[in-house]
């Protein structure tokens, strides 16, 4: 198993400050990425580098769910 990364350790703070704020919103990548006009490979790239694989599917799956949130 990888140990855990985190934002802390990465060693390029343009790419940490992007991947945190898009973790922590509710935008899909290609969507984050066009808007900000950043390349959405380079982007994932750093994601998997800066996020476990664990990590990406808990977003995944708070996304999923944010319709039901908002409705309750």
């Amino acid at each position: 198993m990888a140990p855990h990364r985190s934002f802390a350790k990465a060693n390029n703070p343009y790419w940490s400050n992007h991947v945190a704020t898009w973790y922590a919103g509710h935008q899909d990548v290609e969507e984050y990425c066009r808007r900000r006009d950043i390349s959405t490979a380079s982007f994932m790239l750093w994601a998997r580098h800066l996020l476990s694989q664990e990590d990406l599917l808990k977003r995944k799956e708070r996304l999923r769910n944010l319709p039901l949130e908002k409705l309750e």
